[in-house]
């Protein structure tokens, strides 16, 4: 773990499928139940954890540097940041899903579900998003500090 943590780009690749799992069972446990058409689950479920894996790809990998983020408030907020960005990208993906899977919406109406899927969307998933968010970014630095084989109390390495 100590050589794969050393690359960025694995230190990225990581906390992508982190925050992807993360968001998976969020909104599985939100969402998914049966009976439920293969459509709404990819809107609902995998277009979550596709999201939030792109956002933790992107600004995700500080969370596994120590020399970036040195304290789990700092990670804390980062994992909110990411959380946020995620929901971002997934009003976008989700407005465009929307459209190709549904007949009755076109493509003139795509910044209106983006709007729509922003507002109402985050204050029916918002707190529960955030709380799994915040979840990911302070395991995933717990699990950098397990790895590195530092104390999370005492700060110094064993």
């Amino acid at each position: 773990m100590l050589r794969l943590a050393d690359n960025a780009n694995t230190k990225k690749l990581l906390a992508a499928v982190w925050f992807a799992a993360f968001a998976l069972i969020a909104s599985g446990l939100f969402f998914l139940h049966p009976p439920m058409a293969f459509a709404a689950v990819v809107l609902y479920v995998l277009l979550p954890g596709l999201s939030a894996g792109i956002a933790a790809y992107i600004w995700g990998g500080a969370i596994l540097d120590s020399s970036v983020l040195k304290s789990y408030p700092d990670c804390l907020l980062r994992g909110l940041g990411i959380t946020l960005a995620a929901y971002g990208i997934f009003s976008i993906l989700f407005a465009v899903g929307v459209t190709v899977s549904e007949k009755l919406w076109n493509v003139r109406q795509l910044p209106s579900l983006v709007v729509m899927t922003i507002t109402l969307g985050f204050v029916m998933v918002g707190p529960f998003m955030l709380l799994a968010g915040a979840l990911a970014a302070l395991s995933l630095r717990r699990l950098r500090d397990y790895a590195f084989g530092k104390n999370a109390i005492a700060g110094k390495r064993q």
